[in-house]
């Protein structure tokens, strides 16, 4: 949150002596806000007055806003107090709209000026001005060192997740690697196999004069048998 070395809003006032007796006119309103950094911003708002009807007021609005970050020192600051709260001080009711118009006016030519002394330093002969553009930089320097650091230790912390997704990675990895392995080893091993055929033929091949006759088991000879096993069919062998 900013730090004001300035912030004030006016009371409400006529543009011109010529207002006065009128039954419908506009007064103004200002707004005057200057923070440590020497930042600017001024509103304005409108209340159109009518005789015999409450007080309509406009929306406030941005009249002057300066962000340089050049300070204005502080007696120029206590000046320019003195200028804004004059008509309280002396309960005046002789101010018109043109009074904060002049100061609006003034402050911009200062803070121009103050612009062209910091761009110019060699032309400045105002120590205190130099001392307090210098903190102003020192501030603006310790922020962006802060900034940085913070973006370093997001990075850090950003790298550290990474390893450890990284190492979480290849735990699950090797889970995985091993399950495969365990499952081929499985499959190597596997001794309960079993083969599904056919029913077993009724008949079997013998060999019978040079030729492979189909027969029954009473009359084949050189009988041919089914293997269950290795679905071939094999000869008998002798008893």
């Amino acid at each position: 949150m900013a730090t004001y070395v300035l912030d004030f809003v006016t009371g409400e006032y006529r543009d011109s002596p010529s207002h006065q007796g009128c039954f419908a006119f506009t007064m103004y309103k200002y707004y005057f806000n200057i923070d440590i950094r020497g930042n600017v911003k001024i509103k304005e708002q409108n209340i159109f007055v009518c005789s015999g009807h409450p007080n309509e007021h406009g929306v406030v609005k941005d009249i002057l806003v300066i962000n340089d970050n050049i300070p204005i020192p502080s007696y120029l600051i206590e000046t320019l107090k003195t200028l804004i709260t004059y008509n309280f001080i002396h309960n005046s009711s002789s101010i018109y709209r043109c009074h904060w118009i002049c100061i609006i006016e003034t402050i911009k030519k200062l803070k121009q000026s103050l612009k062209e002394l910091t761009e110019n330093p060699q032309k400045e002969t105002n120590i205190q001005i130099l001392l307090d553009n210098s903190i102003v930089k020192n501030e603006i320097l310790e922020k962006q060192v802060k900034d940085t650091e913070q973006k370093i230790e997001n990075l850090q912390t950003a790298y550290f997740d990474t390893l450890q997704d990284d190492k979480k990675i290849k735990e699950e990895n090797k889970l995985l690697n091993d399950k495969i392995l365990k499952l081929e080893s499985e499959i190597r091993n596997r001794k309960d196999i079993v083969y599904i055929n056919g029913p077993e033929p009724q008949t079997l091949f013998s060999y019978c004069g040079g030729g492979s006759n189909s027969g029954t088991l009473s009359n084949a000879q050189n009988r041919m048998l089914y293997n269950d096993i290795k679905g071939i069919y094999e000869p008998e062998e002798d008893e």
